[in-house]
């Protein structure tokens, strides 16, 4: 039968225990007691000083996460691997990461040489300036062309060829500020 632990206003009360558990712990005391007082005795005595007290440390109880750590020499592996492309090639100048940091989006791993990119920004600028340099000359030409065409001073042939290379000038014009644009947009990556 099960010993009931009964509580008052605030104040805890002594278990309530059903009468024959009451005799036979009263008889398991007296025995103790009786085997206590006849230790000073005998082999009772070599028992009794080898014996040690035990101390026991007694809190409240409370629930709590348990970490587990674990000592192992071993090789991980990875549960997800996720392969990592950079946005512009090139020699890497420095690694902003460690092996096994936690990462997410957006988190710059590596840092590649930005001096490449900044040269072939400004080769495409002096690149671009030159070309609108010169298709502005053609476009001048093409305007003298076209006034001494009203004149008739020049052939059809010759005033033909000046528009063709206003035009094409013109294209490679915007073609090369295209590829300053794409230079420039690499070097801030």
């Amino acid at each position: 039968m099960p010993v009931t632990w009964k509580e008052g206003e605030g104040n805890a009360q002594l278990p309530f225990v059903n009468p024959p558990f009451v005799v036979v712990g009263l008889a398991l005391a007296g025995a103790a007691a009786s085997a206590c007082s006849n230790a000073s005795q005998g082999a009772g005595a070599a028992v009794r000083g080898s014996a040690r007290a035990l101390t026991v440390r007694v809190e409240d109880v409370r629930a709590r996460d348990v970490v587990y750590n674990i000592q192992a020499v071993g090789t991980l592996e990875a549960d997800e691997v996720v392969q990592v492309t950079a946005e512009v090639e090139g020699v890497v100048s420095s690694v902003n990461f460690d092996e096994g940091m936690r990462v997410g989006p957006g988190t710059v791993l590596a840092r590649i040489d930005p001096d490449r990119y900044r040269l072939q920004a400004e080769q495409a600028e002096a690149t671009y300036k030159k070309t609108l340099a010169d298709a502005r000359r053609a476009g001048s030409d093409l305007a003298r062309r076209e006034q001494l065409a009203k004149e008739q001073l020049v052939a059809a042939e010759e005033l033909n060829r000046s528009h063709h290379e206003a035009e094409r000038l013109t294209a490679d014009a915007a073609a090369v500020k295209a590829a300053w644009d794409i230079a420039l947009q690499n070097q801030r990556r």
